[in-house]
């Protein structure tokens, strides 16, 4: 066995080093593959957590509709019943530096 005389491009080589060209493929398609999957994993576990923060919004809401501790509710209810002459702004509020 003459090492000198292998090259890249001998058959000598493809079959002297067939098994690790083998392993180091599979271990490549390995590697893709479990790297695709994580990302995967990471694509639904981003999605799912903007899904639970605006299911945490729409649960806050509906607590509030439905106890009555909603701030605005309140203030229009005390308004009313203490029958003073406000009314609600058509502009939003503005910052004052």
């Amino acid at each position: 066995m003459n090492f000198k005389n292998t090259t890249f491009i001998s058959r000598d080589f493809y079959l002297r080093y067939s098994k690790k060209i083998f392993c180091v493929v599979i271990l490549l398609i390995l590697y893709i593959n479990l790297r695709y999957e994580c990302e995967e994993a990471i694509y639904r576990i981003d999605k799912l957590k903007v899904e639970l923060k605006d299911l945490r919004y729409t649960s806050i809401a509906r607590w509030g509709e439905l106890t009555g501790k909603n701030k605005p509710e309140i203030i229009r209810r005390k308004v009313s019943e203490n029958h003073v002459n406000l009314i609600t702004s058509d502009e939003p509020a503005t910052i004052i530096d």
